[in-house]
């Protein structure tokens, strides 16, 4: 017997190899009934299944299989609130759009979509600039107007006619009936998905016959607990397949013997040994084993009596990786690209990430925190340019800057929840007068706001907006406003360390100033500190500052960064994700787009 040991980040990597492998390399052993994967309890069963049926791989279980099909659901979930978004605001719902035109179900093809999402860039900063609904709609209208510019794809045409008839609907028919209806025009392929919207429509209509003055804000609140709660009526028993995939838990095993066996998740000794108990006298030709980190072949510490030694493999994390539009798409693109530091935060945080928003700049959903900080900062900068205006180095009272806080929420109220907006603006007029009350006496008049500057490092273009900057002569103490949770914020201001060798997003932006301003040829200025002046209150209701000295060392280190970047976007180094948990971007194109290999 052959035993080979696989060890993986994390139990989605696993699954991910697992399912690619159970399409292609194992499928005559899996016909013939010589290929087996055997998990450590009936649960591990249940998620490997359900992970098998969502990416339709047949499975043949001894029981019947209790399948969430969450992935599936959850795009059911976001059609409907794109809906609910779209009747707050038109419009507000273009991130969720630019993400549900790639649903599978769909059927678009991603050329179509990326022409669409170029098409709207290029439009959004100019006076006629419409959301990314509008412009599909517009489009969708259109017939060609020369052989050179081919109509919209008819998937397209029909998803904007869903989602039109949908706005239209809505208001005009009991809920229930709306919501049955917009999913029947869903074209899916698995009885799977069939069965996954009946359970959808099935639970919101026993919610409607419960409360039937609920709102569809409050219906997709109610649903997105129960998908995370994992209610009853959204869970599906899916008979087995006899041509399918084998799965078994340890206990369930029995006495099957085939040629190739893989003991999955394996994740600490004792359930190691558990499961090789049972296999030693066996006459399996090969036996793979899955080890999940931390848990790895270094815990092993012997070799199993079977007469040969363990061949290890360290399985990388299962990065997703997109494949890229033509260089004579990218090239005119990147060549106007200057970096910024948040671009830069970007890319090193996810190549991906940082492909979609800065170099196709797709629409994307600002969050109510970041709303509010762009409120925060908006008021913060008019306060400070009516004391240079004023013409007595005087500060407004701090009605002044209640005001203009409050002026700038109600210009992004349509961003934000009802509750939100409220809670938001009463919560920031309560920290900015007591923020005020602390600050104003001491702060240096001798300022520059917002100030936009770009220079250049070692050929690199870069750029940055910079919040305030202190004088004093010709030295700059850069002064940069923080909302939100202080706590956190201080571990993104610490420099590279064992578990974050880049450095904190905070440290680079500090920096990254410094090297900013030290470049720049128009002026002598020299950046002595970079602050991060915070306007929420810490834990213990006090106003902290936040000064950074930076050291030379500190400044070679985001110079090699900044020039590292750069030569790999230019080299369109940009396609492969970070595979963190978490992150938006790899998810999404996991989800939606076809596996590269």
């Amino acid at each position: 017997m052959i035993i080979s040991a696989y060890e993986f980040e994390s139990i989605a990597d696993e699954y991910d190899l697992l399912a690619a492998r159970c399409s292609t390399i194992f499928m005559e052993d899996i016909l013939s009934g010589d290929f087996m994967i055997v998990c450590e309890n009936e649960q591990r069963v249940q998620q490997l299944a359900s992970h098998f049926f969502n990416k339709n791989i047949p499975v043949f279980h001894d029981h019947l299989i209790d399948c969430n099909n969450l992935a599936f659901s959850g795009k059911l979930l976001r059609l409907l609130r794109y809906i609910e978004q779209e009747q707050h605001f038109p419009g507000s719902g273009d991130a969720l759009l630019y993400e549900l035109l790639h649903y599978d179900f769909f059927a678009v093809p991603h050329e179509a979509i990326l022409q669409l999402t170029v098409n709207w860039s290029r439009q959004r900063y100019s006076v006629q600039s419409v959301s990314l609904r509008r412009l599909l709609a517009i489009e969708a209208g259109q017939p060609a107007k020369d052989l050179f510019d081919p109509e919209l794809h008819i998937a397209l045409k029909k998803v904007s006619a869903l989602l039109e008839n949908a706005g239209a609907a809505s208001p005009q028919s009991s809920l229930d009936i709306f919501i049955e209806n917009f999913f029947s025009e869903l074209t899916v392929s698995s009885s799977l998905q069939q069965n996954t919207i009946r359970c959808i429509v099935d639970f919101c209509r026993q919610e409607l016959k419960k409360d039937p003055g609920l709102k569809l804000t409050e219906v997709t609140g109610r649903l997105a607990s129960a998908l995370q709660e994992q209610h009853p009526l959204l869970r599906q028993l899916v008979p087995a397949n006899p041509s399918g995939i084998r799965i078994a838990s340890i206990d369930n095993f029995g006495k099957d013997c085939p040629e190739q066996l893989v003991l999955a998740s394996v994740s600490n000794q004792e359930t190691l040994d558990k499961m090789l108990s049972s296999f030693q006298s066996a006459k399996h030709k090969s036996v793979q084993l899955h080890l999940l980190k931390p848990f790895t072949t270094r815990d092993l510490g012997r070799r199993f009596d079977v007469g040969n030694e363990i061949a290890t493999t360290t399985f990388p994390p299962n990065l997703p990786v997109i494949s890229l539009p033509p260089a004579d798409f990218l090239s005119p693109i990147l060549s106007k690209f200057v970096m910024s530091v948040s671009a830069l935060n970007c890319f090193l945080d996810c190549p991906l990430g940082f492909y979609f928003q800065y170099i196709l700049r797709v629409p994307f959903a600002k969050s109510d925190a970041l709303l509010f900080g762009s409120s925060i900062h908006d008021a913060l900068e008019k306060l400070f340019r009516a004391m240079q205006e004023g013409g007595k180095e005087a500060f407004p009272p701090a009605d002044f800057l209640l005001q203009t806080f409050e002026q700038s929420m109600l210009q992004q109220r349509a961003n934000f929840t009802k509750e939100g907006w409220q809670t938001r603006l009463h919560y920031g007029i309560d920290v900015l007068q007591q923020y005020y009350d602390r600050n104003v006496s001491g702060w240096n008049k001798v300022v520059a706001i917002e100030r936009n500057i770009r220079a250049a490092v070692s050929g690199v273009p870069i750029k940055g907006k910079l919040d305030k900057l202190e004088f004093n002569g010709k030295e700059i103490n850069v002064v940069d406003y923080k909302s939100g949770n202080v706590e956190k914020a201080l571990l993104k201001m610490r420099g590279p360390n064992e578990d974050d060798p880049d450095g904190g997003a905070y440290w680079r932006q500090a920096v990254f100033y410094k090297i900013l301003i030290d470049h720049y040829q128009q002026k002598e200025w020299r950046v002595v500190s970079t602050e991060f002046d915070f306007i929420e209150p810490d834990q213990q209701r006090q106003y902290r500052k936040e000064k950074l000295l930076i050291s030379p060392a500190d400044t070679e280190t985001v110079k090699q960064q900044i020039i590292s970047s750069w030569y790999k976007i230019q080299q369109h180094e940009f396609h492969t994700g970070c595979g963190k948990s978490g992150c938006y971007w790899c998810g999404f194109v996991r989800e939606n787009f076809p596996p590269q290999r």
